[in-house]
């Protein structure tokens, strides 16, 4: 349901009051005046990065669900849930979110979650700006170790000399059940755990001998 915000001066699915905001967007060059950390309004336009000079395209829309922070299936981390109310039309992920009071409260998204539009929040998108521009990447926490899936747990089949996991004590045969308190249910959560602690000193709970032993690591960061 994209449209030129010019033409766009009533909508069904649109409250007065956003009616309203859009007509002091048009007014201003629809250039929001600054970034929020949450919304202040259900309400909200999503604008199409797509547009050029003389020709703006927006979606008016609800805010169908604000929920607290959310890990993403590679084991980022969201802000904030920000869902609209329906499905971002084409052309319009990587635009921003703005709020009935004219701020950026996000950048739309068609792909980050399965079957989900979601709008990544600006706190999320500040954090990771700064990583990029501090490190050149996104850090991530490295144990350094190889490990295959087990009935509760991940088993450690190599550890690499020097590494966070080596110099901890860790050998291979453990099985790792807990990282700084997170339960390990196979290789795949571990990495999920360690995605967002580069360079933290953590402990790592591991089986040994089927004795549970607590280690104390202090991780490396990779980008």
């Amino acid at each position: 349901m994209a449209t030129s915000m010019n033409a766009r001066q009533k909508s069904s699915d649109a409250t007065p009051a956003l009616t309203s905001r859009c007509s002091a967007f048009r007014a201003a060059g629809s250039r929001p005046r600054s970034f929020a950390s949450s919304a202040t309004s259900r309400s909200a336009i999503s604008h199409s990065p797509l547009a050029g000079p003389g020709v703006r395209l927006a979606s008016l829309r609800a805010i169908g669900v604000f929920g607290p922070e959310v890990k993403t299936p590679w084991g980022g981390t969201l802000d904030r849930y920000i869902e609209s109310d329906r499905q971002i039309p084409r052309g319009f992920a990587g635009g921003p979110l703005i709020d009935a009071d004219g701020q950026i409260i996000g950048m739309n998204t068609r792909t980050l979650m399965r079957g989900t539009d979601l709008a990544i929040p600006t706190s999320t998108l500040q954090r990771v700006v700064a990583e990029l521009q501090a490190h050149g990447g996104i850090r991530r926490g490295y144990l350094g170790v190889g490990t295959y899936p087990v009935d509760g747990g991940a088993l450690v089949a190599s550890v690499e000399d020097g590494g966070p996991a080596a110099t901890a004590g860790v050998i291979v045969g453990d099985t790792i059940v807990e990282l700084d308190g997170v339960a390990i249910t196979g290789p795949d959560s571990l990495r999920t755990a360690l995605h967002d602690r580069p360079g933290k000193a953590i402990k790592v709970a591991v089986l040994r001998g089927g004795n549970r032993q607590e280690l104390d690591v202090t991780l490396g960061a990779k980008a």
